[in-house]
């Protein structure tokens, strides 16, 4: 989408010049496919959207259009994480990073390694996590004006925070934060808040988590993010005491009920069942 912006910038201040070349036809049919797949991806037809973004990336590759590529196996990872194939997206991951062509921009290989990390952190592999995040931090710091950084920042978050390091956790979210909210990204916003009221909750100041989380709340409702929605509830309802607590994680369990999401609904039910019966 950002491409396209720049193109019709570049199409207002040349107007008076001669019309700009077009694309040759078979980039064209590239971009166009990549296009339709994330229409794809976002309606929640993630088999449809795999279809074409391969589709993209056969047709990238024959022209050797390595930012077309990138982008097509980048989106292929994301929907094919999005239907539980992670060995799937490992692999088109792989075709990325393992056999990257010389023309590679260090941000896409920053970006497939970003994705890497929070495939491995998906499956629990932590040690794997922290060497991709490394090496995702390394890459995007090769290129020039790298804008993955605050994202980088929010998973390094994530990461101390399950390594037990509240602290660096905090640290990483609140320097993150800023530059979220500068860049306008509503989704990093929401996940820096909620990782900086995490993080505070561990180190015992509930009180100052709440007001983060409350706002993250509000952002992942607007955006309709029902995992995200179901986790603030549930940070909320450990920064409040008694009859809130019992009403956050009651919400919580209804948003996980309804959205079929079976591991944190019985959490939920186990969490309110241990709620002393007066609360």
């Amino acid at each position: 989408m950002k491409r396209c912006f720049v193109l019709a910038a570049a199409v207002l201040l040349a107007s008076c010049a001669a019309a700009p070349e077009a694309p040759p036809p078979a980039r064209q049919q590239a971009s166009a496919l990549n296009l339709r797949g994330v229409e794809l991806h976002r309606a929640g037809d993630h088999a449809g959207a795999a279809r074409l973004f391969l589709d993209a990336a056969t047709r990238s590759q024959a022209i050797e259009d390595e930012e077309g590529l990138a982008q097509a196996l980048l989106n292929l990872a994301r929907t094919l994480q999005a239907q539980g194939r992670t060995l799937d997206a490992d692999a088109a991951l792989a075709r990325l990073l393992d056999n990257a062509p010389p023309g590679m921009p260090p941000a896409r290989r920053a970006e497939g390694l970003l994705q890497r990390a929070l495939l491995a952190l998906g499956r629990g592999e932590r040690a794997a996590a922290l060497r991709w995040h490394g090496e995702a931090q390394a890459a995007c710091h090769a290129g020039p004006a790298c804008t993955l950084a605050p994202v980088l920042l929010n998973l390094g978050a994530r990461l101390a925070l399950e390594s037990g390091d509240a602290a660096g956790a905090l640290r990483q979210a609140q320097a993150a934060l800023p530059r979220h909210r500068n860049a306008g990204n509503r989704v990093e916003t929401a996940n820096a808040l909620r990782l900086a009221g995490a993080a505070m909750l561990a180190l015992g100041r509930p009180f100052d988590a709440a007001p983060l989380l409350a706002e993250a709340l509000q952002l992942d409702k607007a955006l309709a993010q029902s995992d995200k929605i179901c986790h603030d509830l549930t940070l909320l309802g450990q920064a409040s005491l008694g009859a809130e607590r019992r009403a956050y994680w009651r919400r919580a369990l209804a948003v996980a009920s309804a959205a079929g999401m079976r591991r944190e609904q019985a959490e939920l039910e186990a969490r309110l069942a241990a709620l002393p019966a007066t609360d």
